[in-house]
């Protein structure tokens, strides 16, 4: 798993309606939370409902909140939708060259990357105080 103080890598993600996105463009205002989740975990949709009140705190302190989707766009939106997730969602196809790039092992897995692109923190699994 890549760690604090490493240069996070070109990602190539996909909105839900198949739109290409680099990861680059998402911590380019501000720092970015991608958290990689998938539905079939429960701790993934434990994370993304835990989430989903801070989304408002992150926008207003100019950051971004990312759940990248290990799942086709239909269930990353249904995922959201039974999380009441509200914040931006983006999908990964296989074979999972993005959470590959990062060293994801286990989802949920989150990276905090600077705008500079660097990775701030990371964790995985479900934390509270990790997150």
């Amino acid at each position: 798993m890549k760690s604090p103080g490493d240069k996070a890598p070109d990602l190539l993600l996909r909105t839900l309606d198949a739109r290409s996105v680099a990861g680059e463009s998402l911590w380019s205002e501000g720092p970015a939370l991608l958290v990689f989740v998938e539905h079939d975990c429960p701790t993934s949709r434990l994370a993304l409902m835990r989430l989903a009140p801070l989304a408002d705190f992150f926008e207003s302190a100019g950051a971004s909140l990312v759940a990248v989707h290990q799942d086709d766009a239909a269930t990353a939106q249904r995922c959201m939708q039974s999380s009441k997730a509200g914040f931006l969602a983006l999908i990964e196809p296989p074979p999972f060259a993005a959470a590959e790039a990062l060293g994801v092992r286990t989802v949920p897995s989150a990276f905090l990357i600077s705008k500079s692109g660097l990775i701030i923190d990371c964790c995985e699994g479900w934390s509270r105080d990790d997150f």
